[in-house]
């Protein structure tokens, strides 16, 4: 009997409902899959789905997921404040039980040449996958997003698939640790705050482990948002990061409104913020 159970974490460029519903749907369709959690955000005008399985129901589910995204968003006019490069934007894959990173990478691969062939959708492997030490990080990988990918694939050319970018764009496929997606909202709309405070917070510009950050503006709350992925929870976690940004927050002038997380979180994070 195969115990080997792998998490995947897609993130589709779309908060509409109905395709939501779509995409649920296509993913719960595959045998041995369970799906845990799903949110979707206006602003960010984006889905993140959560769900588990062996190792070849999740193969099968994320390439029948890739290919009804492509169906339902197009690149070519979706906006959103969240950066991204493709209706299925980010596929990342976890081991969970019984399964190794090494063979979590396989799975990665085997999925990035079929989408790639089957569905003309380039394919940048990242984190652990990556191919190489730049490709590692997400946030170098994605650049500043579709638009701006479109001028530099000639040059920065996927892992799989063609060097061209229809309307389905590209796809970041990765395998990771756990991570930490979580947001805080401040009691101001200005978008400079939230960006000074990403840029004192974020590992690569000298701030917290293993968090990385952007500042956003949310329309819908007319509020600008720090949003976060703590990509190394047991050095840096989610009770140090909140008290760094309000200390930074009220430093400029303004305070913390609300904060969220999104998706699924270990356990060890959330019994860590009650103390």
């Amino acid at each position: 009997m195969n115990n080997q159970i792998v998490e995947c974490i897609p993130n589709f460029s779309t908060s509409d409902p109905s395709n939501v519903e779509i995409l649920l749907d296509t993913i719960g369709s595959v045998e041995d899959i369970k799906i845990l959690d799903h949110t979707s955000d206006i602003d960010h005008n984006r889905t993140v789905i959560t769900f588990i399985g062996s190792p070849n129901a999740v193969e099968e589910a994320a390439f029948k997921m890739v290919e009804a995204a492509a169906e339902l968003i197009d690149m070519t006019t979706q906006t959103g404040v969240h950066p991204r490069v493709g209706a299925t934007d980010v596929l990342p894959l976890v081991p969970i039980k019984e399964i190794s990173f090494e063979e979590c990478i396989e799975l990665a691969n085997r999925l990035a040449e079929k989408i790639s062939t089957e569905l003309y959708i380039p394919i940048y492997l990242y984190e652990r996958a990556a191919t190489s030490h730049e490709r590692q990080n997400l946030a170098v990988v994605r650049g500043k997003g579709y638009e701006e990918l479109k001028t530099r694939i000639t040059e920065f050319k996927p892992d799989y698939g063609p060097a061209k970018l229809g309307k389905a764009g590209a796809t970041c496929l990765g395998v990771r640790e756990f991570l930490v997606a979580y947001n805080i909202n401040l009691k101001t709309s200005d978008i400079k705050i939230a960006k000074q405070i990403a840029n004192k917070i974020r590992e690569r510009d000298g701030g917290l482990p293993g968090v990385k950050a952007i500042g956003l503006y949310l329309a819908d709350l007319d509020c600008a948002q720090v949003s976060m992925n703590l990509t190394d929870y047991k050095r840096t976690n989610k009770k140090d990061v909140y008290a760094e940004v309000n200390y930074l927050a009220q430093e400029l002038g303004t305070e913390i409104l609300n904060d969220e997380l999104i998706g699924l979180t270990p356990q060890q994070v959330l019994e860590e913020a009650n103390h």
